[in-house]
């Protein structure tokens, strides 16, 4: 059987809680990025992966899937060493950011880096959103923010553009 394709684009928070996914759970991958730029996306190869032509897809095999939060769910089944969404139902219903990293932190993760991007980015500055400097403001949201930044994986996660 064919390994875990994993298609994606660059800046994407869907396809960053995917990948930060596969790595906490230390998942082998196939990366396959699909230029929006170039309009991969619209493909027939692509739209036979996802019909809305939306990112991420994950193909494993036969089967494919799209949607990131119903991608973490499967990883979660089909990898089931390194939980992200606890180990029995209990766990499952109360996924909350706490002692190891959850569901909750990888799905949280690229929405507040997104945020802090936009605040200090030249057009967001005007905008005064009061984030930065994120350690005076919110000390414990940066205290979390150093520890996810420290996973194993987090830089190649990182999406590419944003590193320049």
């Amino acid at each position: 059987m064919a390994g875990l394709e994993v298609f994606w684009d660059s800046g994407s928070p869907y396809v960053w809680r995917v990948l930060l996914a596969l790595e906490v759970k230390q998942v082998r991958y196939i990366s396959r990025r699909s230029q929006f730029s170039k309009d991969e996306h619209k493909t027939p190869e692509f739209l036979a992966m996802n019909p809305r032509g939306k990112i991420p897809v994950v193909r494993f095999g036969d089967f494919t899937l799209y949607e990131s939060m119903a991608i973490l769910a499967w990883l979660d089944r089909k990898w089931s060493e390194r939980p992200i969404f606890g180990r029995d139902t209990s766990e499952h219903g109360q996924t909350m950011v706490g002692d190891q990293v959850s569901a909750a932190d990888i799905v949280l993760l690229p929405v507040v880096q997104l945020i802090l991007r936009t605040a200090g980015h030249e057009r967001g500055v005007p905008l005064e959103l009061g984030f930065l400097p994120l350690a005076e403001h919110y000390p414990k949201l940066a205290a979390w923010l150093e520890r996810m930044e420290a996973l194993p994986g987090y830089d190649r996660t990182y999406p590419p553009h944003w590193r320049s």
